[in-house]
């Protein structure tokens, strides 16, 4: 709100990210995937969000001079509902999907009666801070015909991103990038062990050093050598998935 020329109520948090940052994450992403040229990606989320921005999203999907990405095709939807979505699916034989969990909720309770063709759909990302419950993440094999993989993190990083051969009821998933350096730890500071809850520390490289112009948010968020607190609690299996266990108290993201 602004009055007399004064704005009011809480600042939004920016996250200076560059263009480095964004290449490296799409790039990681498209190869995660894996993308192809042959791919035809439908992005259902503002394209301004990390997921469709860069997990491997519109960045890793095109070609940019031919040095990011794959050279695939991307198609924004004009909403994520059910009725756009599913006829772009089919108009356009989209290979993979981007959508909040929500609206992959309503794509799946409108499916039975659209008359969709997802015979090409090869694989669905779900992400974007709302949780997927583990009802609906079963639901996604048998009526979209391939495989989800869930995407975690917020515009700060890092990135944990599930198996697409996984088994969509545990929700485990793995670092983005080899170079992600992550601690967890308990409420003071101390490392646990493996499938101990502990909230996520990490350091990596598309995780920013701090926030734009916030030195005092950035003492909350950031330990004084560099770990950023993500406010995530956070289970490491042995094999070293990952699997997330809440938030903690007062934690908030940023804006990329």
């Amino acid at each position: 709100m602004v009055a007399d020329g004064a704005v009011t109520g809480p600042r939004p948090l920016l996250v200076p990210r560059t263009h480095d940052d964004h290449a490296y994450q799409a790039r990681a992403a498209a190869a995660a995937v894996p993308l192809t040229a042959d791919d035809v990606h439908l992005v259902a989320l503002p394209a301004e969000s990390a997921l469709a921005l860069g997990c491997p999203g519109i960045i890793g999907t095109l070609s940019v001079g031919g040095t990011l990405s794959v050279g695939g095709t991307v198609v924004l939807a004009e909403d994520p509902g059910p009725d756009t979505c599913l006829t772009a699916l089919t108009r356009e034989r989209v290979t993979v999907a981007s959508v909040a969990p929500g609206a992959l909720r309503r794509w799946l309770d409108a499916l039975p009666g659209s008359g969709a063709d997802t015979r090409s759909l090869r694989l669905v990302q779900t992400g974007g801070g709302e949780p997927l419950d583990r009802a609906t993440a079963g639901r996604v094999g048998a009526a979209l015909g391939c495989p989800l993989q869930e995407v975690h993190g917020g515009p700060e990083g890092p990135l944990v991103l599930t198996r697409p051969s996984g088994d969509p009821l545990t929700a485990r998933g793995r670092l983005l990038s080899p170079d992600d350096e992550v601690r967890f730890v308990d409420a003071n500071g101390a490392d646990v062990p493996d499938g101990t809850r502990g909230a996520l520390l990490a350091r990596g490289p598309y995780t920013p050093r701090g926030y734009y112009r916030a030195p005092d948010h950035d003492r909350r968020r950031f330990t004084p050598d560099g770990w950023f607190r993500t406010g995530d609690l956070v289970r490491r299996a042995p094999d070293g998935s990952l699997e997330r266990a809440g938030r903690t108290e007062g934690a908030g993201a940023g804006r990329a």
